[in-house]
């Protein structure tokens, strides 16, 4: 059954983020942490919010839980954040 997700974050309060979507292993990791160094802003690497020990994915076992990360880590006040999955 499919839930509907509201982060309930004002879009006027986020700031300009970075996106970085590609393939496994093309390097999104890696351009979003020299991203965030280079622009000073913190760097949140969706799967480090994902997954739990193991390799069990809260995409597959707790998506309210995944949910709640990815609020608290977009709410953050920087200008810019990279964020990067894989």
């Amino acid at each position: 059954m499919a839930t509907e997700h509201n982060l309930s974050i004002p879009l006027n309060t986020l700031g300009q983020r970075i996106l970085i979507i590609g393939n496994s292993c093309s390097g999104k990791s890696t351009l979003g942490a020299h991203l965030a160094a280079s622009l000073n802003v913190p760097f949140v690497e969706l799967d480090a919010l994902n997954w739990e020990p193991n390799w069990v994915g809260l995409n597959d076992t707790n998506l309210d839980e995944l949910m709640r990360r990815m609020q608290t880590a977009a709410a953050g006040d920087s200008g810019s954040m990279p964020l990067s999955t894989k």
